[in-house]
């Protein structure tokens, strides 16, 4: 919800008075289809969406399992701490989502402490709590994730042991766009195609510009820009 302030009215708009705002979480693609700046939130990883841990404080001392932070929220250190001030200014309340034990980055990384089928495979998403490792993980992880934010309630998620069909990065686009907005979605702007439509006459920037208006109107663009578009 950063960077989008016309977020708490539509949440009001909708009648409700809280909202469930992630602290830490895991792997994601998410569209976010009424930002004003953007369409789409690719979390590579789990992150903490707090200030990056200090690696001396006694929680995280000799501990083998860290949160990463987050290079998708932009230059706001601490995004959740941010994000839940301003709803609850503006008389929302705030659950914080707390997901522990879901990480395809630490389990990766750990595959020893990881959830193991009767087949000896491991599930590398997810951390297995039987582990006291992975329990004082959870732990300093919900402290770190708490510390100093005032919220009305906490969702504990991943505390368990996940099954194999609980899988690593969850998509949650379904239904976000509709399938014309999807299509332009999809128009690559890397620089090779840029330069591809500056060689057909096109100006880069002018091209973005047209896509992202088309996006937000849901209408189509005209038959000769899309046909050039689709030469490239």
């Amino acid at each position: 919800m950063l960077g989008d302030p016309g977020f708490p009215a539509r949440v009001r708009a909708a009648g409700l008075t809280s909202v469930t705002l992630a602290a830490t979480y895991h792997a994601t693609r998410a569209a976010t289809p009424h930002h004003p700046a953007r369409r789409l939130v690719d979390a590579a990883h789990s992150a903490l969406y707090r200030p990056a841990p200090d690696p001396a404080a006694p929680r995280w001392a000799g501990a083998r399992l860290r949160p990463a932070t987050p290079a998708w929220t932009g230059p706001e250190p601490d995004p959740f701490g941010a994000a839940a001030r301003l709803l609850r200014a503006e008389g929302l309340a705030v659950t914080a989502w707390l997901v522990l034990g879901h990480d395809s980055r630490l389990g990766t990384a750990h595959p020893d402490l990881t959830v193991v089928n009767c087949y000896g495979e491991h599930y590398r998403y997810a951390l297995c709590p039987s582990h006291a490792e992975v329990r004082a993980y959870g732990a300093a992880l919900a402290a770190e994730a708490l510390d100093g934010v005032p919220v009305d309630g906490v969702s504990l998620e991943g505390c368990g042991q996940l099954g194999v069909v609980h899988a690593g990065t969850h998509e949650k686009t379904d239904g976000a766009w509709t399938a014309e907005q999807a299509r332009l979605l999809s128009v690559c702007c890397c620089a090779a195609c840029a330069a591809a439509w500056s060689a057909r006459g096109l100006n880069p920037g002018s091209v973005r510009a047209a896509l992202r208006t088309a996006v937000r109107s849901g209408l189509p663009l005209s038959d000769e820009f899309a046909a050039t578009l689709l030469a490239v």
